[in-house]
């Protein structure tokens, strides 16, 4: 949901920048990321400055909407926080 997410914001191009920064800068794959989402915060912190704010509000808005979160997080920590807690949550109840 992430990779969608980023791409839907700021096409392909971003979404590939931001998986190869992690990889390279931080040896997160994309796919880990959700163990440690603060990482993804400081790589888009480092890829675009001040820029970040409004990319966060934006991936976090659409995570919300995809996973059909309860509640709209305001940051992508909380926003995948939130999206582990509904998981769990409809795993103890299968």
């Amino acid at each position: 949901m992430l990779k969608k997410s980023l791409e839907e914001i700021g096409g392909p191009s971003v979404r590939d920048s931001v998986m190869y920064y992690l990889r390279e800068r931080y040896g997160v794959s994309f796919e880990r990321v959700s163990e440690n989402p603060s990482t993804l915060v400081d790589a888009l912190t480092d890829i675009f400055g001040v820029g970040e704010s409004l990319i966060e509000s934006r991936v976090s808005e659409k995570l919300s909407e995809s996973l059909e979160l309860p509640e709209k997080p305001a940051t992508i920590v909380e926003a995948i926080k939130l999206a582990k807690k509904v998981e769990r949550e409809k795993k103890a109840t299968i």
